[in-house]
């Protein structure tokens, strides 16, 4: 995972940055208990900022989640709309990555 310049703004898209359009990488903010949250709990988040679905929970992050916008919802928009909502911690365009250098053994 890529460092994170201090003073990123989430909801704009990095310029110059290829990504997979009508998806984010988000993460969900911790619950009072610090507990996960359930897929329920994340669906009805989801479906509050317009429907988007689940399509990938991360393991090694905790409440990490790709989503599939819906139809007619862009990522420079929904940007705005998932940082503004405190049930987000951040959202993030899903970002395509580039290997520049190779470790030789």
């Amino acid at each position: 995972m890529s460092k994170i310049k201090e003073g990123h703004n989430f909801e704009e898209i990095t310029e110059g940055a290829e990504y997979k359009p009508g998806e984010l990488i988000i993460r969900y903010a911790p619950k009072a208990d610090i507990s996960s949250r359930t897929k329920t709990e994340k669906e009805s988040i989801l479906n509050s900022l317009g429907g988007a679905k689940i399509k990938r929970n991360y393991k090694n992050v905790m409440d990490l989640t790709l989503i599939e916008l819906p139809p007619g919802q862009t990522v420079k928009d929904a940007l705005k709309t998932y940082n503004r909502n405190s049930e987000i911690l951040y959202a993030e365009p899903n970002y395509k990555i580039k290997i520049t250098s190779a470790v030789s053994s």
